[in-house]
């Protein structure tokens, strides 16, 4: 399934290779990949933090610190000039998934229109909105009701966004939402089969994602308020620690006054608690969309190691847990021209999903 909210620049500017710009709340991540006959080679995969307080709910508060992170992230020669694609989360999208009946297209158009005042809690002057029919798979799918996903970002967070990236000195060509980049990325890496049920789970620094898939498409997701800074906000209110002297520790270096035995207990009841809201998250999922087992559920993101969180996510969904794998199926020869570490892998999710999208595709 290809991805949805738009944003047109000059189509023209558009060649065989883009950016995909994921602009966190503690990071920026880029990458880019080439085309070649086989698939994708990775040409550019970096990351470059970005100040404390800088986004704060899919909101650019410092937009002069953001758009330097992102001018560092993209000092690589060849990246002047190449078109971005970014993309919102959190309160700053809105995703329903509704059943309308068999249509015209220009029918649909008006239908959707119709369905989003409904169902969008924001009124749709204040917002970009965009929508795709889901495939449906079978011999009755041509009679039957159409699932039709509806996307709706408000329209002043993707301003934001767009003016750092054009502060940084680029075009932004796409806006997309999180939760579809890291399901395009599944699918190009994992081909998954129609009637298999996977939970895709991307856990931030202060968001985590959670969808549901059949096969390749989107049965629901939704965006949870908590990430990686709930352990470090944890580690900080519980020792009575600056956020710094609390990074530090889960970074494992030592503090005066707090023992590992300490940090240890505090750090599993949070990824715990995290546990708990992404398991009932996907249980409520299964229950509206009564699918009785999940599959397999495949973890990305910075939070996404935190110690524990994977087993015991695993033993609340008796399902299997495995880290995501951006570049599973993409040629790695190098990494760009940066000798510097950009983390985890799994922390290039949204970013390599960013970077399969085009100007006007779907």
């Amino acid at each position: 399934m290809r991805t949805l909210v738009r944003w047109r620049r000059d189509s023209s500017s558009i060649g065989a290779s883009s950016i995909g710009l994921d602009i966190g709340s503690s990071a920026v991540k880029a990458v880019q990949l080439k085309e070649t006959a086989g698939g994708y080679a990775l040409g550019i995969w970096d990351s470059e933090p970005v100040p404390r307080g800088a986004i704060v709910d899919s909101t650019v508060l410092d937009p002069a610190a953001v758009a330097a992170a992102v001018r560092r992230v993209l000092r690589h020669e060849g990246c002047a000039g190449l078109p971005v694609a970014v993309s919102v989360s959190g309160s700053a999208a809105v995703v329903r998934r509704v059943s309308l009946p068999p249509m015209t297209a220009e029918e649909l158009e008006e239908a959707v229109r119709w369905e989003a005042s409904y169902q969008i809690p924001i009124p749709l002057q204040d917002v970009a909105l965009d929508y795709q029919v889901l495939r449906r798979e079978g011999p009755s799918s041509a009679r039957d009701a159409m699932d039709v996903l509806l996307v709706a970002a408000r329209r002043e967070r993707i301003a934001g966004y767009l003016a750092v990236v054009e502060r940084a000195g680029l075009g932004a060509v796409v806006v997309d939402v999180d939760a579809f980049a890291v399901q395009n990325t599944f699918v190009l890496n994992y081909d998954p089969a129609p009637g298999r049920c996977v939970a895709l789970v991307n856990a931030g620094a202060s968001l985590t994602t959670v969808s549901l898939l059949m096969g390749s498409r989107m049965l629901a997701t939704r965006d949870l308020p908590l990430g990686g800074n709930a352990c470090t906000e944890a580690l900080q209110h519980e020792l009575g620690l600056t956020f710094e002297m609390a990074e530090g520790l889960e970074a494992g270096r030592a503090v005066d006054g707090a023992s590992r035995e300490d940090v240890t207990d505090v750090l599993e009841a949070a990824t715990e608690r995290l546990m708990q809201e992404v398991a009932a998250t996907i249980d409520a999922f299964r229950a509206v969309e009564s699918v009785e087992t999940v599959d397999e559920v495949f973890m990305s993101g910075g939070a996404s190691r935190l110690p524990g969180f994977a087993r015991s996510l695993e033993a609340r969904l008796q399902a299997p847990v495995a880290m995501l794998d951006p570049f599973r199926v993409i040629a790695r020869a190098g990494r760009g021209d940066s000798d510097e570490d950009p983390g985890h892998p799994s922390t290039a999710a949204v970013a390599v999903g960013l970077a399969l999208r085009r100007a006007g595709d779907r």
